[in-house]
């Protein structure tokens, strides 16, 4: 699966869930759901392929996407995820959709 597959799937996937993809992170990376472990992180398993933690099913859906005031788009989604993962902000253009 994609990350923008991954991204666009969260309202049917589980919040004990995070996101895992291999980098470079653009839409069409390699990413797939996944458990961490009791010391929050990613199964070795995972990471030995090549997977590196992004964002938490529930951080994206409860503290991210929630606080727009408009609906997104599912390119505005995924660009928003990304973005927060990469930057640990959000982008400024979403910044004036939750004001």
């Amino acid at each position: 699966m994609t990350l923008q597959e991954a991204i666009l799937k969260l309202n049917w996937i589980s919040d004990d869930l995070c996101i895992v993809a291999q980098r470079p992170w653009v839409p069409n990376s390699e990413a797939k759901f996944t458990e961490l472990t009791a010391e929050y992180r990613i199964p070795e398993s995972i990471k030995a392929s090549g997977y590196e933690y992004f964002l938490e099913v529930s951080l994206i859906n409860e503290e991210l996407l929630a606080h727009a005031k408009v609906k997104l788009s599912p390119a505005q989604k995924v660009e928003v995820a990304i973005y927060y993962a990469e930057n640990d902000a959000t982008p400024e253009w979403f910044n004036e959709l939750c004001r």
